[in-house]
Parts: structure tokens; C-alpha cells; sequence
């Protein structure tokens, strides 16, 4: 999946485990708009990443593997947008 990272922000301590985990790669524009994005927010509570999801699978497969291990969606499975957000993601501390 392609990922974004946002400009000046901290790129947070887990971040390396969830580039491998989900097979990310990091661009400067995207390929296609992407059809959902999922913001990651750092240790300071600051969104510093979003990734592009198409599909329905991957985006289910994406949910789950944050959940699996220890993220909170801040917004939730209501289906509700924040901004161009579909999810944002913190870590529990």
C-alpha cells in the first residue's frame, strides 16, 4: 500500500514495525486518490503518516492488523470522516 508521510512532523518510534507489517511504501503524491485513508498519529498525539487503501479487503485486513496490535481508531466504526480521514490511529500507551 502507499503511504505518506506528512512534512515536519515526528516520525514515531513504531512506525518501522507498521511500514513491515502492512508492506508499506512511501511517496510523494499518490499514485491514484486513494479510495479511504488512514492517518497514524506519533507520540506527541500529531498525525505524521496517512496511508491509501482501495478495496474493501485490504481495508478490512488494514483495520485488523492495527487492532490486533494495540491501536485505538480514534473515529471509530460509525463510518464517519474527520478531514480526508476514514480512520486515525493512536497507539495505547
Amino acid at each position: 500500500m502507499e503511504s505518506r508521510l506528512i512534512a515536519d512532523s515526528l516520525v514515531a518510534a513504531f512506525d518501522p514495525s507498521v511500514v513491515a507489517g502492512l508492506d508499506l511504501y512511501t511517496v510523494h503524491q499518490w499514485s491514484i486518490q486513494p479510495k479511504m485513508q488512514i492517518a497514524l498519529r506519533n507520540e506527541s498525539r500529531s498525525i505524521y503518516r496517512t496511508i491509501g487503501v482501495d478495496g474493501m479487503v485490504r481495508w478490512m485486513n488494514a483495520l485488523d492488523w492495527f487492532i490486533e496490535r494495540g491501536f485505538v481508531d480514534e473515529i471509530g466504526p460509525y463510518g464517519e470522516r474527520w478531514g480526508n480521514y476514514d480512520a486515525i490511529f493512536t497507539r495505547r500507551r
